[in-house]
C-alpha cells in the first residue's frame, strides 16, 4: 500500500519520505517473507521521485545514495532470483 501511496501523491508525500525510507530501506534484506523485500524494493523509486519533487533534486540524490548502497549489499545476498527483478523494476 506505501508503495501506491508514494506513486500516487508524489511530492505531497515528501513530508513522509525519511520516515517511511527509514522503515524501507532494512526491508531489502527481510528474508523471512520474499514479497516483503520486492514491496520495499519497489518503493525507493517513488520515494526518491517523491523527495525529488517535495525537497529537491539534492535530497533526492542523497537519497538515492544511501539506497543504493543498501540495493547492492541486498542484490550481492539475494537467494531469490524473482526478487532480483523487482530490485530492477523500481
Amino acid at each position: 500500500m506505501l508503495v501506491c501511496y508514494v506513486k500516487e501523491l508524489g511530492g505531497k508525500f515528501g513530508d513522509y519520505v525519511e520516515e517511511v525510507a527509514t522503515l524501507m530501506i532494512p526491508l531489502l534484506k527481510f528474508y523471512f517473507f520474499d514479497a516483503v523485500r520486492c514491496s520495499a524494493a519497489q518503493a525507493i523509486g517513488p520515494l526518491i521521485s517523491a523527495t525529488a519533487e517535495s525537497k529537491g533534486l539534492d535530497a533526492a540524490i542523497e537519497l538515492w545514495k544511501h539506497a543504493f548502497a543498501e540495493i547492492l549489499s541486498a542484490l550481492e545476498a539475494e537467494p531469490e532470483n524473482e526478487i532480483v527483478v523487482c530490485f530492477m523494476l523500481f
